[in-house]
């Protein structure tokens, strides 16, 4: 397994995956469970071929060959005067879940975010994602906030 900088070319050659695994990950995030989550990914899929054009995300990928097993999408911003590296996107196939590669990528972002000067990683998980928040505080990530949502449901008096 080789953890290396994703292309633009390998976005290209791996599009399929790549949009499939964003709808995973979306269709957790939407309490709605709806149709939309393809066509989200596909728009997160070539914001992500953007970004890869422009520099401005980090994308690491576990490769297999030229086959993608995995990413970790992340952006440098800033919280308070202090640059942090943001993963906003991370996901393992489930086929090469287990055996590593997700310590592999988060070491390969930890790597980039050193070479860069930058301190911190930060990172939102969903509080029911149990095995992804245990491997988060094996590398060190503490829960710093909470992030609460809530149904705007307006009632007559």
């Amino acid at each position: 397994m080789q953890i290396r900088k994703i292309l633009c070319t390998d976005i290209d050659k791996n599009r399929e995956a790549i949009i499939l695994w964003l709808a995973e990950l979306i269709k957790t995030s939407l309490s709605d469970n709806s149709d939309r989550c393809i066509e989200i990914a596909e728009k997160k899929a070539e914001d992500m071929r953007s970004f890869c054009l422009d520099g401005s995300a980090r994308l690491l990928g576990a490769f297999e060959g030229e086959k993608l097993c995995g990413f970790l999408w992340a952006y440098k911003h800033t919280v308070f005067g202090e640059d942090k590296i943001h993963i906003t996107q991370f996901y393992v196939d489930r086929e090469y879940r287990n055996c590593g590669v997700a310590s592999a990528l988060l070491d390969g972002i930890k790597r980039v975010a050193h070479e860069m000067g930058v301190r911190f990683l930060d990172l939102n998980v969903k509080a029911d994602n149990l095995a992804a928040r245990r491997l988060y505080k094996k590398f060190g990530f503490t829960e710093d906030f909470v992030h609460m949502t809530g149904d705007v449901e307006v009632t007559e008096c």
